[in-house]
């Protein structure tokens, strides 16, 4: 005669006489709730409509359509959740060029980058306050050019997305980042 349990609403675990043992049950018992919790945390860990993921914790939302100015696109990122891009790594930098290139149509196109010299000419900072890094590999030849009307910087698509520094008024796309 077989025995059953249930150890999850809904779910029935039927073990063979050989392995009915209490022993067994409770090793049984403790796979199927740690499965569960884990299909749990999958579900949990998804980037919300219209994000997708860039990588186990964050997740990324690019937009090709519509162009900005700097502000703006700051302010479109707040309304979707997330940050307007900074990056000061180069994993993260390796991620999203990766990104940028996996679909069509995204490569084509300037991408603010959330870091402006507009407080002190020459002295950059992300919008987060923190110090941008300066030199290769994240910025273009010869950038940042200081040019006093050049106070924020963009991914420059002619330069394989390295950074530019150009008016803050001119409209480009918008990469919101979002931790999970």
């Amino acid at each position: 005669m077989m025995k059953s349990f249930t150890s999850l609403p809904g779910l029935e675990v039927r073990n063979t006489p050989s392995i009915s043992s209490g022993k067994w049950q409770n090793q049984a018992t403790m796979l199927l709730r740690l499965i569960y919790l884990s299909l749990i945390a999958i579900c949990a860990a998804q980037c919300p409509d219209p994000y997708v993921p860039l990588d186990e914790s964050r997740c990324i939302l690019l937009d090709t359509f519509v162009t900005h100015t700097y502000r703006d696109a700051i302010d479109y990122c707040k309304t979707h959740g997330g940050d307007i891009l900074m990056m000061d790594d180069c994993e993260t930098v390796g991620l999203v060029y990766d990104f940028i290139y996996s679909g069509a149509g995204m490569a084509d196109k300037h991408y603010w980058l959330g870091a402006s010299d507009e407080e002190e000419e020459g002295t950059w900072k992300f919008v987060d306050n923190r110090p941008v890094p300066m030199g290769t590999p994240f910025w273009g030849p010869n950038q940042p050019d200081n040019g006093e009307t050049h106070n924020c910087a963009i991914l420059h698509l002619i330069y394989n997305q390295r950074w530019f520094d150009i008016p803050c008024s001119n409209s480009y796309n918008v990469i919101c980042l979002r931790k999970l």
